[in-house]
């Protein structure tokens, strides 16, 4: 298992301690849930707002302004990380 160092807010990180000894769990285990809940349920409004934040001088083609449309009319729908980048041929 690899090791990451975060700094966190004064107030996010007394109530990670409170909720770790609250439910006699480490840290570790409630941030790894946490990063993992996360990644698995983004919505495809959420997945295509990250990517245009990564990639914001970026025009979308006409194709990826459809696909665009097409995900925002759905935006309670989930989708894996793999299915959109194969949706915008990333």
């Amino acid at each position: 298992m690899r090791h990451v160092s975060v700094r966190l807010d004064e107030d996010i990180y007394k109530e990670l301690e409170e909720k770790a000894r609250a439910w006699k769990l480490s840290k570790s285990w409630i941030i790894r849930r946490a990063l993992e809940r996360f990644f698995n349920e983004l919505s495809h409004a959420d997945r295509l707002d990250l990517l245009f934040a990564l990639a914001e001088e970026v025009e979308p083609t006409e194709e990826e302004k459809r696909l665009i449309e097409e995900f925002h009319k759905k935006p309670h729908e989930f989708i894996t990380q793999d299915e959109l980048e194969k949706e915008l041929g990333l």
